[in-house]
């Protein structure tokens, strides 16, 4: 029998099933997340305007369990 690292061939093509499904999932999750992030604070065009905006992201952050920074790299 055929392996891939320490699983059956068999084995590693199902996983590859799962783990694919497992990234479409969490693509679509991070883009509504962005969009939730978005609809809290619009990016805004001032330069330096985002005080206020990072408090508020970063409560949002912390309320839903999420880094800070992934959930400004989710918004971008």
């Amino acid at each position: 029998m055929d392996k891939i690292g320490h699983v059956t061939a068999r084995r590693y093509r199902a996983l590859v099933e799962q783990a694919s499904h497992d990234v479409e999932t969490l693509t679509s999750r991070q883009f509504a997340l962005g969009d939730m992030a978005l609809g809290i604070e619009p990016l805004h065009p001032r330069p330096g305007g985002n005080e206020g905006v990072y408090a508020t992201l970063q409560a949002f952050a912390d309320d839903i369990g999420l880094e800070f920074r992934t959930l400004l790299d989710y918004r971008a």
